[in-house]
């Protein structure tokens, strides 16, 4: 489910002297189509991470705020930092071919420097060209599982990490 979300600057009555805060104002289902780098998100702890461009020109930025559990109504969030995204060195999402006697429908593939990555860094999102990935639509009590697999060095050996007994 894509949620939209409405914030607008406002302190709470217990606010922290010299904090940077705002409010929820309004929320809704979004009817907006997703495209990388263009939603924020929001963990389970309220915890908001949101793109951001055109701050210093063209560059991209992410910026985090944090949920602010207050006594008075509403729900609040504090600014907690805000870095700017590596566009030189970027993640590509790209269409793979699935085994056709396997049980996948759709494999995709993450392309980049990953050896080299700096897992301090934000780093730019795109997809690859003609790529739209599925879009997965839950009911009730359903459950998806995400299978990501790693092809190591060695003779492109796939390994499964799970324990003996599971």
């Amino acid at each position: 489910m894509q949620l939209s979300l409405e914030l607008e600057p406002s302190s709470p009555v217990d606010a922290e002297q010299g904090g940077r805060y705002w409010k929820l104002a309004g929320s809704g289902l979004s009817t907006c189509q997703w495209a990388p780098g263009s939603c924020a998100t929001l963990n389970e702890g309220l915890y908001l991470v949101i793109p951001i461009e055109g701050i210093q020109g063209s560059a991209k930025h992410v910026t985090g705020l944090a949920y602010y559990p207050t006594k008075t109504n509403g729900f609040y969030w504090q600014y907690d930092f805000h870095e700017p995204v590596d566009t030189d060195n970027f993640v590509t999402l790209k269409p793979g071919t699935p085994n056709p006697n396997g049980g996948f429908e759709s494999l995709y593939t993450f392309e980049g420097d990953f050896a080299h990555f700096d897992l301090g860094t934000f780093y730019d999102f795109q997809m690859g060209e003609g790529v739209i990935p599925p879009k997965v639509l839950l009911k009730e009590g359903d459950e998806v599982t995400l299978r990501i697999f790693h092809f190591n060095d060695l003779h492109n050996e796939l390994r499964s990490v799970r324990r003996a007994n599971c």
